[in-house]
């Protein structure tokens, strides 16, 4: 195993929001501390042995992150270069349902949620027990991390299985990146505890590709009530499908998409 960096985020997105000259720099702010600086793409959104649990049989995330990476890679570069995703086809479409799943697993912020989630869990049971119990050790933590990463057959469903389309930042202003470039979203007020699931009705999902373009993917309930969308999704999505030979008859029907519950997965 490897003792340089890994990365949280693909140097090759990381470069897409860097500014321009002979070494790839990118403007960070710290939100804990406030301080904003500029740091070099090598170095930014990574640790060492971040993805390696280090013992008897050592083990490593990082070749098989880095190959799926290296699929994504040329299907978001055409995307961006076309500024459209009437080509993408459903082999690429699971390339980057996988690549989604991974930028929302792979960072810092899962475990934050695992370490707190644990801690509460364990000061619970210290109460209620009169027992001292110790929440998890980084060592279990930095493993239920690796293993949930390692189950994208469970996550990519979840983001293969919205609508898709892309957003065009009219400016003057640009999306930006972060070590947890997944973001969700979600308006509707009846769902419960924020319905920032991935499975929760109403969810908006959004990966910003560069400064200007984000892939969003939404809920089918969301996207049927925003006037013009959900018919140039259908349209596109049929006029993309036929050009594949899917289809012998300009109105058979499109086949219909597995959508995803209501449960959230997290």
């Amino acid at each position: 195993m490897s003792r340089q960096s890994q990365h949280m985020v693909p140097k090759f997105l990381l470069n897409r929001f860097s500014r321009e000259g002979r070494n790839k720099q990118i403007y960070a702010f710290d939100k804990h501390t406030g301080r904003e600086f500029c740091a070099n793409v090598q170095k930014v959104a990574a640790e060492t042995e971040f993805y390696d649990i280090v013992g008897e049989v050592p083990h490593s995330l990082e070749a098989g992150l880095s190959e799926i990476e290296s699929l994504a890679a040329p299907i978001l570069t055409t995307i961006l270069k076309n500024e459209s995703l009437a080509e993408l086809n459903p082999r690429n479409r699971r390339i980057l349902a996988a690549f989604c799943a991974i930028q929302f697993l792979r960072g810092q912020f899962p475990r934050e949620l695992m370490r707190t989630v644990g801690r509460n869990l364990a000061s619970r049971e210290s109460t209620l027990s009169g027992n001292r119990i110790e929440g998890p050790t980084e060592r279990e933590i930095k493993i239920a991390a690796l293993t949930e990463l390692g189950r994208l057959e469970k996550w990519a469903p979840h983001f293969e299985s919205k609508v898709w389309m892309l957003l065009k930042h009219p400016g003057p202003s640009s999306f930006y990146i972060s070590d947890t470039p997944i973001t969700l979203f979600n308006e509707d007020e009846t769902v419960p505890i924020g319905g920032l699931g991935l499975a929760v009705r109403g969810v908006e999902i959004h990966l910003p590709l560069d400064p200007v373009i984000t892939l969003a993917m939404y809920c089918d309930t969301i996207t049927s009530t925003i006037e013009g969308i959900r018919p140039t999704c259908r349209e596109t999505e049929a006029a993309s499908w036929r050009r594949r030979g899917g289809c012998d008859h300009e109105n058979e029907e499109l086949p219909r998409r597995s959508r995803s519950g209501e449960a959230d997965p997290t």
